[in-house]
């Protein structure tokens, strides 16, 4: 599905690209990252995926997202 994207969205996506990472936009607002992780640009919320639903990330924005990556590239 394509998306006019913000800014914010798009050097998210970029960020990803460059770096190999395996993701899918969602929606305009959300980029799944590997498995397990959705990511939402716009206000830097990081969600896990557990086995019972879904868990937030204390962390926020881009630079929480790229440390949650390299410390979980089980998950991607």
């Amino acid at each position: 599905m394509m998306h006019i994207n913000d800014p914010i969205m798009t050097e998210a996506l970029a960020w990803l690209r460059a770096k190999g990472i395996p993701h899918e936009q969602k929606t305009a607002y959300q980029i799944k990252v590997g498995r397990r992780i959705s990511y939402y640009p716009r206000t830097g919320a990081i969600n896990l995926d557990t086995r019972t639903g879904s868990e937030a990330y204390r962390h926020r924005g881009l630079r929480a997202l790229e440390q949650l990556i390299k410390a979980r590239t089980d998950d991607l």
